[in-house]
């Protein structure tokens, strides 16, 4: 279907958003991405929110579609839930240019919801940083972004602890300070974050307020440190990820299920194995998932599960 065809039948309101016609817009460049700009901003904003939910969810069922040329269109959108889907639809791209436009909207964006979005984004490039990918210009410009947001009395809550989140893999001690400030917080949430950020961070400091944690009456918390354990990947670790499994909550089961694959050796090999038999088919499902990536961790050449 022609684009031009494609963009007056989403703004016409009457007719259903179909997938089939949607990946037309796969892949869109030069003078189709300029009928694109012309044309969407006619579309209505509650068809817009449609079409970029579906685009996600075609790009999850057909990973070969490639919708980032519209999703960084959308990035601009007058709707705050368009704006929001379009970061989300960018999370794999490695285009340096989005770390500005990321940037731009945890800085001024009017939507707190946008604002969270763009910092979890840039946790994004702060990955590509320590992997190499990033030249050290575009990594002190997102770091000084990242640490300015989360330190920021005039940024949403949640928008400052994506902001500590996404920085926390920076080592430096301004991050270590901020991970430990925003721990002493009387807030839930914020201390649930900063335990987030030190999984992240990786530093052995840590250790000793995870461990305590997976004691907490907190689900919340409870959950957060097991996840952090996983991030560490000690081993000293997995026999203290053993109680968890039979938490009462089961997200904090399927964290520990989770942390323990992450962690391997025999110990974990073996929890994850009686795991197995778990009523719980999710949690069967989740351990399953865990032991086949323990075995990738031994042979990546194999892709036999260990039973």
């Amino acid at each position: 279907m022609r684009l031009e065809q494609l963009l007056a039948e989403l703004a016409d309101e009457t007719k259903p958003v179909r997938h089939a016609a949607l990946s037309d817009m796969s892949d869109v460049a030069g003078e189709e991405l300029e009928v694109m700009k012309d044309g969407w901003p006619k579309v209505p904003a509650p068809r817009r929110t449609e079409v970029v939910a579906k685009l996600l969810d075609l790009t999850e069922d057909n990973p070969e579609l490639n919708f980032n040329a519209i999703f960084a269109l959308c990035l601009r959108d007058e709707h705050d839930q368009v704006r929001e889907k379009a970061i989300a639809g960018l999370w794999e791209s490695e285009e340096r240019s989005l770390a500005s436009s990321f940037i731009r909207m945890l800085q001024c964006d009017p939507s707190p919801n946008v604002r969270e979005a763009a910092a979890q984004a840039l946790g994004r490039y702060v990955d590509l940083s320590g992997d190499g990918k990033l030249s050290m210009r575009d990594h002190k410009r997102i770091e000084d972004a990242l640490l300015a947001a989360a330190t920021s009395a005039e940024q949403p809550i949640a928008a400052r602890l994506r902001a500590l989140e996404a920085c926390a893999a920076i080592h430096a001690p301004q991050v270590i300070a901020l991970i430990s400030d925003t721990y002493a917080s009387p807030n839930p949430k914020s201390r649930a974050s900063a335990l987030f950020a030190m999984g992240r961070n990786g530093d052995p400091q840590w250790q000793p307020v995870i461990l305590k944690e997976l004691g907490s009456p907190l689900p919340a918390m409870r959950y957060e440190a097991a996840a952090a354990c996983g991030q560490l990947g000690e081993a000293n670790l997995a026999p203290k990820l053993l109680p968890l499994l039979r938490d009462n909550d089961l997200q904090v089961r399927l964290a520990a299920i989770g942390a323990l694959g992450a962690i391997g050796g025999l110990l974990a090999r073996k929890a994850l194995q009686a795991v197995l038999n778990d009523p719980d088919q999710t949690v069967r499902d989740a351990a399953e998932e865990a032991l086949d990536h323990l075995q990738l961790l031994q042979d990546p050449l194999s892709f036999r599960p260990l039973r």
